[in-house]
């Protein structure tokens, strides 16, 4: 398992840097898409989902307004990607379901697939995962759920990613990331996304 790798791969769209070179850049109908998750943050989920192995699903745990779910379409196609979420909010009327297949058909007519489900269950129908994006609760107590049910999913060069790495206010998330993961090879980080 890999937490958190660079790698070279053809992006959504470039933009020449100074000095050179191209830079990946996040389709402005992606970032339009209201979320918590930076821009530098998902251009370096993009690359992450991209270099996961090919077979396998690619599975979001919390997908909020699928502003992170838009980017790990994008990057592998929305067929392969599994996106869950407990969505017990509502906005204008509207539950967060809906919310995320009206923002995603907007970028695609292909929607991935979409759950309401608790993040801690792996569902029967999941059994190879190339690529997890961990999102949801931001608790210790929760995250190790999670931990222990997506583990036994992830195949043969897995990528995890998790965000909000770092981040104070989620109490000791952090150090329960770094004891979950003890043994997965960390090679990066952007901001709070390892």
């Amino acid at each position: 398992m890999v937490m958190g790798c660079m790698i070279e791969a053809l992006p959504i769209t470039t933009r020449e840097k100074s000095g050179g070179g191209t830079t990946l850049t996040i389709k402005p109908e992606i970032l339009a898409i209201n979320g918590l998750v930076r821009e530098a943050e998902l251009e370096y989920l993009w690359e992450l989902a991209k270099q996961a192995p090919k077979e396998g699903v690619v599975v979001e745990l919390g997908t909020f307004n699928g502003r992170s779910a838009a980017v790990l379409c994008d990057a592998v196609g929305p067929e392969r990607v599994v996106t869950i979420d407990s969505w017990i909010m509502q906005h204008h009327g509207k539950n967060n379901t809906d919310i995320v297949e009206e923002n995603l058909s907007k970028i695609n007519p292909i929607l991935p697939d979409i759950r309401t489900s608790y993040t801690t269950v792996l569902p029967e129908d999941i059994n190879e995962v190339a690529f997890l994006f961990i999102d949801s609760d931001h608790s210790s107590f929760v995250l190790q759920r999670e931990y222990r049910a997506w583990n036994k999913a992830l195949i043969e060069g897995a990528i995890v990613a998790i965000h909000d790495y770092g981040v104070e206010r989620y109490g000791d998330y952090t150090s329960k990331i770094d004891e979950l993961f003890s043994s997965a090879e960390k090679i990066g980080i952007i901001d709070t996304l390892i």
